[in-house]
């Protein structure tokens, strides 16, 4: 009987004994029963076989951030932010990334607008992820839209998950997948076949609700992760970090930018709310 395909969606472990606990700089917290912000306003993306959804879970990642922070819906570059985390998860030899390589890549490079280096995911993989090829302009842009600081939780709980979620407003889970993933938005977890990046942004009493860049369609991309995943090792590792806002980067400058930062927070707040 023929074997399906192998797919290398392009998450890969962190082994790294350095890596900083999430306990170890943030304490849990009491957290509501659950947090359904409407995430609809913030582009996805498709990463149609390139072994890259950790560069995808990056760009969503920091757009929501954005989104949450600036009320700016800007659209991130997947393919930037991969080949810059190839450039430091040290296997240059290996297809996909590492989540500490990614964090490092947004907090020390950032993310490019995607319309100053789009996310041609039909280019042979090697030229994909070829950093050199990122141009100038990206570059400086990314300098201006980093994220700071980061950590990680291994083998999360769900409970553990959704105050990573709420303290933190968004988590980049390593999760491991069969081919009830695909095509539906209640995936089911059977086999660890695949290592797969997803972003973590809502919950509820027994979910977490992740984005994910392996649907060729937007009605696919908002995933219920089960309870049964995280109780079964299915999740293996939430990443997070705490989002520099652009202002911080290029300085106040005037009254009017920190009155707009603090309206902008007002709103933030007001929303969660709604969402208790």
């Amino acid at each position: 009987m023929p074997q399906p395909p192998v797919i290398n969606l392009g998450a890969l472990e962190s082994k790294d004994p350095r890596n900083i606990p999430l306990g170890a700089i943030q304490a849990p917290s009491p957290y509501p029963v659950r947090l359904l912000p409407n995430v609809s306003q913030v582009p996805t993306y498709y990463q149609n076989g390139q072994p890259a959804c950790g560069g995808h879970a990056l760009a969503w990642f920091k757009s929501y951030l954005d989104f949450l922070n600036l009320q700016l819906a800007v659209a991130r570059s997947p393919r930037a932010a991969y080949a810059i985390a190839k450039t430091r998860d040290g296997l240059p030899n290996v297809e996909g990334t590492t989540g500490e390589a990614l964090f490092k890549t947004g907090r020390d490079f950032g993310l490019p607008q995607l319309s100053l280096y789009p996310n041609d995911i039909h280019l042979p993989k090697a030229q994909y992820a070829d950093a050199s090829r990122i141009p100038q302009a990206a570059k400086e842009d990314a300098a201006k839209n980093k994220i700071g600081p980061f950590a990680v939780s291994y083998n999360p709980s769900l409970d553990r998950t959704k105050q990573i979620i709420w303290q933190n407003q968004a988590t980049i889970l390593l999760i491991y997948c069969d081919d009830g993933f695909f095509g539906t938005t209640a995936p089911t977890f059977t086999e660890k076949k695949y290592g797969h990046f997803v972003v973590g942004c809502q919950y509820d009493e027994d979910h977490t609700y992740a984005i994910d860049s392996t649907e060729p369609t937007s009605a696919y991309s908002l995933k219920a992760i089960p309870r049964a995943a995280f109780d079964n090792g299915f999740v293996r590792e939430a990443w997070t970090a705490v989002d520099i806002p652009n202002w911080q980067l290029v300085g106040i400058t005037s009254q009017s930018a920190l009155v707009r930062y603090l309206t902008t927070t007002i709103a933030f707040l007001q929303s969660r709310l709604k969402g208790r």
